[in-house]
C-alpha cells in the first residue's frame, strides 16, 4: 500500500496482523519492509502486548515463515521464525491453517 512520504514521494507500507483465535485479540503493526527482522520484531511486540505466547500457531503462507509449500506436500517452515516463540514458551507447537 503506497503512502505519501514527503513532497511527491511514496513509500510502500506493509503491516503484520496477529490474532488470537479464541479471544480474537488482535495486534496490528505497520512496517516499512517485509523482512524477517520486521516479522520477528512484530511477533515480539505482540507477545509483549498479550503477556505471553499461545501454545499453538496457525500461520498463513507468509514468506518470512514459510520457505516453500509444494502442491500436495507439507510446508517447509523457516526455523529462525519459530526460534522466538520457542524461547518464550518451551511448549510451543505449529499448527497448519485450516486444521483444528
Amino acid at each position: 500500500m503506497p503512502v505519501p512520504c514527503g513532497w511527491n514521494h511514496q513509500r510502500r507500507l506493509s503491516f503484520l496482523v496477529m490474532v488470537l483465535c479464541f479471544s480474537r485479540r488482535m495486534v496490528l503493526e505497520f512496517t516499512l519492509a517485509e523482512t524477517l527482522e520486521h516479522f520477528l520484531a512484530g511477533q515480539q511486540n505482540a507477545f509483549a502486548q498479550w503477556g505471553g505466547t499461545p501454545k499453538k500457531w496457525i500461520v498463513d503462507n507468509l514468506k518470512s515463515a514459510v520457505l516453500s509449500h509444494p502442491a500436495g506436500q507439507p510446508a517447509v517452515y523457516n526455523p529462525i521464525t519459530w526460534t522466538l516463540p520457542r524461547i518464550m514458551v518451551a511448549n510451543c507447537g505449529l499448527q497448519r491453517a485450516g486444521r483444528p
